[in-house]
């Protein structure tokens, strides 16, 4: 509601909007008190109040709650009061300018704001406000002292800090050691411009503004690292030699100041120079030829030194001034030296040169006539010619056109503009006095405009646009600086032990950040060396190969190099398995994966006309195999089972079907289904994709939070939930989770009206259930009422098919939204021939259709087949740990499907749970979600299969819908722990830093060129987070976020995640997500979250947590900060341990260093590297003690 005319109170409603993110109110007539219930509104990001007519006095209670602010801007309003007592980690910029503080501090943050007239120091509570804010800005007030005080105070994490034209004086001793950027000009610095070994490493420093003060002394030469602007000094000696190491240099002025020496033959070789600024020195000798390398430049001042010799060639190839108009500045000015010999006569290549001055030298010959305009043109005693159609005028006048005007000697005053001023500062003064601050703002600014435009100094532009920006790495560096903040305690006498299922050994300790190619695999999983698995081998049997879809090495090359050089023949060869009301036309596929051509798309048989729910029921039923039992389902408790044949499977989803469109869902419509594993699960995802809705399935270990969460980005007509499940010996109350969630959501604008709820009677009856008329319906009331067919409604191969939400780095889930056509035939086609599936097989998934698994591999792609898949409800552990082997030997499971978290956990229990059974169906074994060890590989192998099954060791996502890289049983001889090979159709490639394919062995970046047909087609709502997130880090490919290396033989290795992601029991979850539920506790003022490996888990989540000042941390905080986490994500995201941590090891940017932390958490103490670069390497010792505090 920005810049309306609305007037009295802001009005307290809004502050019952607790989804909003956003409140801009600023440019209106609001009176009144500062909000008393802004505090309400914890998710708000960007708050905006400036320029209105609040009062009253700020204070903690209005923020305390606004944990997540990012933007504040208060400005221009009558309140008094200040931030001492607030504390805002995420607050990157607050504007709190022209407002009574009783503190000393009224000016704005992260944008100039000028003459606030700041007497001597910045406010003692900035820094713990603020310490999120990357730019500082006070220039333009009277600050006196020195200006490194900054540096004393932890607080400060400011990537920019301008305080030009202060009075600040003394020598400079120091630099702020986590800045990047640093203004000094025009004050009265005085000294040596210091070395850093007398101060610190000047690992984040970019840019150094020193003109127009007193410094003395050399240049040290570890400005040649660094863009530096050290113009009207007395700085003298020799320009460093070390300034060919300015690779991306665009700006070297270094005018008048005492240097002498000649100019280095070696100025950075570089492309990019735009402005070179020698002028005024005592430099000497001839220039140096090696000018021509700079096929930029711009402005070339080297006027009023003891330069000798002739004007080079080159300096007429000089492309930049030839091809760009700029201001007034760009020119080429060489007078008052002693240069000799003839001007070149191609110099009128030069067409759009704005100002030449050879001028008092001692040159010969005659100016081209071919020159251009130049706007300011000083003529020599011995050249002449018509270059402005007169004769050439000698003239003893210089143009000196320095930095934008700064020098001295500088450009003359436009005094038309001058006067111009004057007039209008004589009505101004007068409006000053008798207008309010907004017009004195605004006036003063105003003022500051026309005061750089009458003396030349309006160039900000073209500074802005004509520095080069530095290569990739180097920008990666400088932009992922993460402000952070911390606070020191004392530690309780309480001692907390680590959980003893953590394994204090590094997590996928080989990363790719150096990656490249490798003499020998030196991946790590779960403390396991992998070199040792490079050349052991494990063949499948002659049998199993004989009788398998791939038998051979050489059959799989075939396959996959047909499905490379041929995808559309290939894939449309596998769909034509399938119904298609309509086939898609003549274009199979279309992509764009080169985020630099436009915008990313991926299409498969788009124009073909299909159902899913018809390929998975209908079509095996016309098949003959309609009495074939499509599901076993097993309980909780054993003995408690159940089964439904196709035919009997499609009766009960078609009721469910016409049940959903009674209550008014229709195509494309989302329905949110949060169900245990009961045979009604896959009914519901059934039933959504027959009718053409958009089903969501959402785990049903999430909370309350998280469910509303994924319910308010959806918006769905329906939810489909059951009252309450057992598992294990624990009832879990779901209907009372949907009624919180429902409950949040419909307090943030979108309320619901149907909720579908099963009656589980195994876990509770429905006189226990609480229930809310209107709205609750129970199914097994009203959906056996409804017919037993129900119409097909037929959708394109393009329509989406459903939504899975999964963890993204940044903490907000991404809503990964899968198509019908291409998912439907990579998802049936994967499952075919990664295991080796036979119409005789009996296959059972271990997973929960709250993942991607489930939906592919325990409902689409089973059926798909025609296969007879189990279902199970309860816990693999219950009643004992013989559970899984019990339900194998019952059904006569020949395929089995689990995450090596399940493999890991019963291989703890001992053997003896697993050979009591006879286990002889099984043929063939599969691990899913995470990279498996070769310890459990080989008790999969041995113990389970009894080493006659191979082990389909699958490697793909919830973005990918279906196998990437997995071993096909029977084609090759498996390695323990690595997924093999990739799976047809899809082209992984390892690159490195900067995106360059690497062949051969190697380590580095997994990614996939060109599509296949089940990749995801964006993130619901958000297509430039799923360019962002997947396609700009390496453009050309989809980057799958994980780490990878490939073995002499090209067998690959998955090494984990390479961004902020913990893999938990298979579960990806972001470590914002964990972080921000930590920080939300009110006693937690900053927490940083790692993962590390756990015997069972494979990951575990170490969270090191930093609490408010003086609470002290205890057994009971501890399980409070769980339960926490517990309630706003889930159980399963809980931390398996808390270490308290005084303070975090950071750079001196603010970026928190997680390797550190990673080598603390798995006891890798005496491998944590190098340190020197933290701005605090004490911290590290003190978390070091405190392991079991």
């Amino acid at each position: 509601m920005r810049s309306n005319e609305l007037q009295s109170e802001i009005p307290s409603v809004i502050g019952q909007v607790r989804e909003l993110t956003e409140l801009n109110l600023a440019y209106n007539g609001f009176n009144g008190t500062i909000l008393s219930w802004l505090w309400r509104l914890t998710k708000l990001e960007h708050l905006d109040l400036s320029q209105n007519a609040l009062n009253g006095e700020l204070g903690k209670l209005h923020f305390w709650r606004l944990i997540r602010l990012k933007h504040l801007d208060l400005s221009e309003n009558p309140m008094s009061g200040e931030l001492r007592e607030l504390h805002f980690a995420k607050l990157r910029q607050l504007k709190y300018s022209h407002i009574e503080c009783q503190s000393l501090m009224g000016s704005t943050l992260s944008t100039p704001t000028y003459w606030n007239g700041i007497p001597d120091s910045i406010p003692d509570w900035l820094d713990k406000i603020c310490s999120g804010i990357k730019f500082l800005d006070l220039s333009y007030n009277n600050m006196n002292g020195t200006p490194m005080e900054l540096s004393r105070n932890s607080g400060f994490r400011y990537r920019r800090i301008h305080l030009e034209s202060n009075k600040f004086d003394g020598p400079l001793n120091m630099f702020p050691t986590f800045t990047a950027e640093l203004h000094l000009k025009s004050n009265s610095m005085k000294g040596p411009i210091p070395h850093p070994e007398t101060n610190m490493t000047l690992d984040t420093l970019r840019m150094l503004q020193l003109s127009k003060n007193h410094l003395n002394g050399t240049i040290p030469d570890f400005l040649c690292n660094i863009h530096a602007l050290l113009s009207n000094n007395q700085l003298c000696g020799k320009i460093p030699s070390c300034i060919d190491k300015l690779r991306f240099l665009g700006v070297l002025n270094l005018a008048n100041n005492s240097l002498s020496g000649r100019i280095p033959t070696s100025l950075g070789h570089s492309d990019f120079l735009q402005s070179l600024h020698l002028n005024r020195n005592n430099l000497t000798g001839e220039l140096p030829a090696s000018l021509e390398t700079f096929q930029k430049l711009e402005v070339l001042k080297l006027e009023n030194n003891n330069l000798t010799g002739h004007i080079p060639q080159c300096v007429t190839n000089f492309t930049a001034m030839t091809l760009t108009q700029l201001d007034s500045e760009s020119g080429l000015d060489l007078s008052g030296n002693h240069l000799s010999g003839r001007i070149p006569e191609n110099i009128g290549n030069l067409k759009q040169l704005q100002s030449l001055d050879p001028s008092k030298n001692e040159l010969s010959g005659s100016i081209s006539q071919n020159i251009g305009q130049p706007s300011i043109y000083m003529g020599n005693s011995g050249p002449c010619g018509k270059p402005l159609e007169n004769s050439c005028p000698e003239s003893d006048g210089k143009s000196y056109a320095g930095e934008c005007g700064d020098q001295e000697g500088g450009k003359e005053p436009d005094f038309y503009w001058f006067y111009a001023g004057f007039a209008v500062g004589l009505l101004g003064f007068f409006s000053v006095l008798y207008f309010n601050n907004s017009w004195r703002y605004a006036f003063l600014r105003f003022l500051e405009n026309l005061f750089n435009k009458s003396m030349g100094r309006n160039c900000t532009a073209k500074r802005e646009l004509g520095l080069p920006r530095p290569p990739p790495p180097a920008a990666a560096v400088a932009g992922s600086m993460e402000d952070e903040t911390q606070s020191a305690n004392g530690c309780s006498t309480t001692t907390l032990k680590t959980s003893d299922h953590l394994r204090h050994v590094e997590s996928m300790s080989t990363l790719p950040s150096g990656a490249g190619p490798i003499s020998r695999l030196n991946a790590v999983i779960l403390g396991e060396s992998l070199a040792s698995e490079e050349d052991h081998l494990v063949f499948p049997s002659e049998a199993f190969s004989m009788q398998a879809h791939v038998p051979s090495p050489q059959k799989y090359l075939e396959t996959y190099a047909r499905s490379i050089e041929d995808p559309a023949g290939f894939w449309s060869e596998m769909a034509s398995g399938f119904f298609w009301k309509e086939r898609w036309g003549p274009q199979v596929y279309a992509e764009n994966l080169d985020i630099r051509k436009g915008k990313i798309n991926i299409e498969w048989f788009k124009g073909g006309i299909t159902n899913l729910c018809y390929n998975c029921l209908d079509r095996i039923i016309e098949s003959g195999d309609g009495d074939k039992i499509a599901i076993f389902w097993e309980g909780n408790e054993p003995g408690f089972d159940g089964t439904l044949t196709y035919k009997q499977l499609l009766a009960r989803v078609c009721q469910l079907a016409n049940w959903l469109k009674d209550v008014g869902v229709r195509k494309g419509d989302a329905v949110v289904i949060y169900l245990p594993m009961l045979m009604e699960l896959p009914i519901s995802m059934l039933a959504c994709s027959r009718i053409g809705a958009v089903h969501s399935v959402v785990f049903a270990g999430f909370s309350a939070e998280s469910l509303a969460q994924r319910i308010m980005d959806c918006k769905p007509k329906v939810v489909i939930t059951c009252n309450a499940v057992r598992r294990g010996s624990k009832i879990i109350y779901l209907k009372d989770i949907v009624d919180a969630a429902l409950a949040e959501s419909a307090r943030n604008g979108n309320p619901l009206d149907v909720c579908l709820t099963y009656e589980n009677e195994s876990a509770m009856k429905r006189e226990s259930t609480k229930w809310q008329e209107g709205r609750d319906i129970w199914w097994q009331d009203v959906v056996p009422k409804h017919p037993t067919t129900c119409a097909v409604e037929w959708v394109d191969a393009e329509d989406p098919l459903f939504l899975l939400y999964t963890s993204g780095s940044t903490g907000k889930p991404k809503g990964v939204l899968h198509t019908t056509g291409g998912y439907m035939v990579y998802t049936a086609t994967t499952f075919k021939y990664a295991f080796d599936y036979k119409p005789s097989d009996v296959y059972w998934c271990t997973a929960d259709c709250g993942w991607i698994t489930g939906h592919s591999y325990v409902t689409y792609g089973p059926l798909l087949n025609g296969a007879t898949a189990v279902v199970f409800e309860g816990a693999p552990n219950y009643p004992d740990a013989g559970r899984c082997w019990d339900i194998v030997d019952k059904f006569k499971v020949s395929i089995f499907y689990t995450a090596p978290t399940l493999v890991r956990s019963l291989m703890r229990e001992g053997d003896q749970y697993v050979t009591r059974y006879s286990r002889k169906s099984l043929r063939v074994l599969g691990s899913v979600g995470e990279p498996i060890n070769p310890s459990a590989w080989r008790w999969y192998f041995n113990v389970v299969g009894e080493s006659r099954c191979p082990i389909s060791d699958t490697w793909w996502q919830t973005e990918t819908g279906g196998f990437m890289i997995t071993p096909l049983p029977g084609a090759w001889p498996q390695k323990p722990g690595s997924a093999t090979f990739p799976f047809f159709g899809v082209q992984p490639v390892i690159v490195d830093e900067k995106g360059a394919e690497i062949e051969g062995e190697c380590s580095g970046y997994l990614c996939v060129k060109s599509s296949w047909p089940s990749a995801f087609r964006t993130l619901y709502g958000d297509h430039e987070r799923y360019e962002a997130t997947y396609f700009s880090a390496f453009p050309g490919y989809y980057f799958t976020g994980d780490g990878c290396t490939r073995d002499k033989d090209g067998y690959y290795w998955l090494t984990g995640r390479v961004d902020d992601v913990i893999n938990v029991s298979g579960h990806r979850i972001g470590t914002a997500e964990v972080e921000s539920a930590l920080v939300s506790h009110p006693q937690c003022a900053e927490a940083a979250v790692v993962g590390v490996e756990h015997e069972v888990k494979g990951q575990g989540i170490y969270a090191f947590v930093t609490l408010v000042e003086s609470v002290l941390y205890s057994e009971d905080l501890r399980r409070s900060l769980i339960l926490t986490v517990r309630n706003q994500i889930g159980a399963f995201a809980a931390p398996d341990k808390i270490h308290w941590a005084p303070g975090l090891p950071k750079t001196r940017s603010g970026k928190i260093m997680r390797r550190i932390l990673r080598k603390i958490a798995s006891r890798q103490l005496d491998e944590l590297g190098d340190t020197s670069t933290l701005a605090d390497p004490s911290v590290v010792d003190e978390l070091i003690k405190l392991v079991d505090c």
